[in-house]
């Protein structure tokens, strides 16, 4: 399997940046630095971090993740578990798989 990118490398930091990413439903989400981010998908058009609909996880520093999310929801990056801190260390890149 081969990941092909399918759009340009987006910053989404914090919640008032989260993005859909023009609806990508697989994105590749690269940790530039060295601590842990905190990776933020929640529905789209929320106003503020609900931890009863919203999907969090930890990416260790210099790592990158293939996250598959719905095409409506939203994603961004935090330096903090509850959101509170955006961070723009995370590039975030719609993409798409072929053999």
């Amino acid at each position: 399997m081969k990941i092909q990118p399918l759009g340009l490398i987006t910053f989404a930091e914090g919640q008032s940046s989260a993005t859909t990413l023009e609806e990508a439903q697989q994105v590749l989400v690269q940790n530039t630095q060295s601590q842990v981010r905190y990776i933020h998908i929640q529905p789209n058009g929320s106003s503020g971090y609900d931890s009863s609909v919203d999907f969090v996880f930890a990416i260790q520093g210099n790592k990158s993740v293939l996250v598959r999310k719905d095409y409506d929801e939203e994603i961004y990056a935090t330096d903090d578990l509850d959101g509170d801190n955006g961070s723009n260390d995370v590039l975030f890149t719609k993409t798409g798989f072929y053999a």
